[in-house]
Protein backbone atom coordinates (compact mmCIF):
# COMPACT_ATOMS: atom_id res chain seq x y z
CA UNK A 1 0.00 0.00 0.00
CA UNK A 2 1.38 3.51 -0.99
CA UNK A 3 -0.76 5.82 1.07
CA UNK A 4 -0.02 6.20 4.73
CA UNK A 5 -3.60 6.98 5.55
CA UNK A 6 -4.52 3.29 4.03
CA UNK A 7 -1.59 1.86 5.78
CA UNK A 8 -3.06 3.45 8.87
CA UNK A 9 -6.42 1.95 8.32
CA UNK A 10 -5.25 -1.40 7.76
CA UNK A 11 -3.35 -1.82 10.77
CA UNK A 12 -6.38 -0.07 12.74
CA UNK A 13 -8.93 -2.50 11.32
CA UNK A 14 -6.38 -5.73 10.81
CA UNK A 15 -8.53 -8.13 13.04
CA UNK A 16 -12.38 -7.22 11.96
CA UNK A 17 -11.46 -6.12 7.84
CA UNK A 18 -9.79 -6.77 4.90
CA UNK A 19 -8.64 -4.94 2.18
CA UNK A 20 -7.91 -5.98 -1.73
CA UNK A 21 -6.07 -3.43 -3.46
CA UNK A 22 -5.67 -3.57 -7.19
CA UNK A 23 -6.03 -2.96 -11.14
CA UNK A 24 -9.92 -3.27 -11.84
CA UNK A 25 -8.94 -6.05 -14.43
CA UNK A 26 -7.52 -7.82 -12.80
CA UNK A 27 -9.72 -7.99 -9.73
CA UNK A 28 -12.67 -8.83 -11.90
CA UNK A 29 -10.95 -11.61 -13.19
CA UNK A 30 -10.23 -12.90 -9.75
CA UNK A 31 -13.90 -12.31 -8.98
CA UNK A 32 -15.58 -13.56 -12.02
CA UNK A 33 -16.50 -11.44 -15.19
CA UNK A 34 -19.86 -13.99 -15.55
CA UNK A 35 -22.04 -15.53 -13.80
CA UNK A 36 -20.44 -18.46 -15.20
CA UNK A 37 -17.58 -17.71 -13.88
CA UNK A 38 -17.66 -16.38 -10.84
CA UNK A 39 -15.65 -16.85 -7.42
CA UNK A 40 -19.10 -16.73 -5.50
CA UNK A 41 -23.03 -16.05 -6.39
CA UNK A 42 -23.41 -13.13 -7.40
CA UNK A 43 -19.64 -11.34 -7.30
CA UNK A 44 -19.62 -10.75 -10.73
CA UNK A 45 -22.19 -7.93 -10.21
CA UNK A 46 -19.51 -6.60 -8.01
CA UNK A 47 -16.65 -6.99 -10.80
CA UNK A 48 -18.79 -5.16 -13.00
CA UNK A 49 -18.51 -1.90 -11.01
CA UNK A 50 -14.67 -1.79 -11.29
CA UNK A 51 -12.82 0.13 -13.17
CA UNK A 52 -9.12 1.62 -13.26
CA UNK A 53 -7.09 1.15 -9.53
CA UNK A 54 -10.02 -0.22 -7.46
CA UNK A 55 -10.30 -1.83 -4.09
CA UNK A 56 -12.28 -3.95 -1.92
CA UNK A 57 -13.17 -3.64 1.91
CA UNK A 58 -14.47 -6.67 3.18
CA UNK A 59 -15.63 -6.31 7.03
CA UNK A 60 -17.92 -7.15 9.73
CA UNK A 61 -18.61 -3.64 11.03
CA UNK A 62 -21.21 -1.73 10.82
CA UNK A 63 -22.13 0.42 7.68
CA UNK A 64 -22.15 3.43 9.80
CA UNK A 65 -18.74 3.30 11.11
CA UNK A 66 -17.41 1.96 7.78
CA UNK A 67 -18.48 5.36 6.00
CA UNK A 68 -17.75 7.74 8.90
CA UNK A 69 -13.74 6.32 8.98
CA UNK A 70 -13.21 6.82 4.86
CA UNK A 71 -15.18 10.21 5.12
CA UNK A 72 -13.31 10.83 8.29
CA UNK A 73 -9.60 10.05 6.69
CA UNK A 74 -10.58 12.27 3.42
CA UNK A 75 -8.57 9.85 1.25
CA UNK A 76 -10.48 11.25 -1.63
CA UNK A 77 -12.42 7.81 -1.64
CA UNK A 78 -16.57 8.11 -1.09
CA UNK A 79 -17.97 4.91 0.30
CA UNK A 80 -19.91 4.36 -2.66
CA UNK A 81 -21.17 1.00 -1.97
CA UNK A 82 -22.25 -0.90 1.10
CA UNK A 83 -22.96 -4.52 -0.30
CA UNK A 84 -24.56 -7.11 2.56
CA UNK A 85 -24.31 -10.33 1.64
CA UNK A 86 -27.72 -12.48 2.11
Amino acid sequence: MRNARLKALRDQYQDSSRFVLGNGKVLRVALGKTASDEYQQNLHEVSDRMAGNSGLFFTNLPDAEVCHTWQYLRLGIACIHILVPT
